[in-house]
């Protein structure tokens, strides 16, 4: 192949694979928003159920918060999934090949090689996970916190059994979402593993 033709290949090559990063990225910030939108939609939802006449914090409330609750949950799990796990190791896989096109032609500028060497490199993922568990876990606290008022009535080791649960919900919701998603480094590598087979 002509060399003039390899370089003009390359740069396409990459100019693509660094639009699609850019799509991701995009892509990315927009669930986060959605995440948001949908976090307070939940304690608007929250606010709403206990602005109406004569709604207090009852017995009677139980089932509509944990109903808001759960669809809160739901839309944020999903869109942590959505974010973190699937456009993520989309823009991780575009980032490797725009990596590999640095590494074998050195005209190229090593924009990609900076983001992992340099002081400023961030393990995005890990990062952005305190989000989507500041998300959740401040929706399962305001809930079981409702959950708590909303039993006057109840025995002392009822409503402490109930905050319990609330607590342990945020603890699982940390270990799920720390543990599934996976760093940058960690994607690379695999990504470089399978690549040598």
């Amino acid at each position: 192949m002509d060399k003039n033709k390899e370089r003009f290949l390359a740069y396409q090559m990459y100019s693509i694979f660094i639009q699609a990063i850019k799509h991701f990225d995009i892509m990315q910030t927009f669930y986060r928003l959605m995440a948001s939108t949908f976090l307070l939609g939940s304690f608007g939802a929250f606010g709403f159920l206990f602005s109406t006449q004569n709604k207090n914090l009852s017995y009677e409330n139980i089932f509509p918060v944990l109903l808001i609750c759960f669809a809160g949950m739901a839309s944020i799990i999903s869109l942590w999934h959505l974010d973190l796990i699937f456009c993520e190791r989309l823009l991780i896989s575009n980032f490797a090949e725009a990596f590999k096109l640095e590494q074998k032609y050195e005209w190229l500028p090593k924009v990609h090689h900076n983001m992992l060497d340099g002081i400023h490199s961030q393990d995005k993922p890990s990062n952005v996970t305190y989000f989507y568990i500041g998300s959740g876990s401040s929706l399962l606290l305001t809930t079981g916190i409702i959950l708590v008022c909303s039993m006057p009535y109840h025995e002392i080791w009822t409503r402490a059994a109930v905050f319990s649960i609330t607590l342990i919900s945020i603890f699982i919701l940390n270990k799920y979402i720390k543990q599934k998603t996976k760093k940058t480094k960690d994607l690379l590598n695999r990504i470089e593993k399978n690549g040598q087979k």
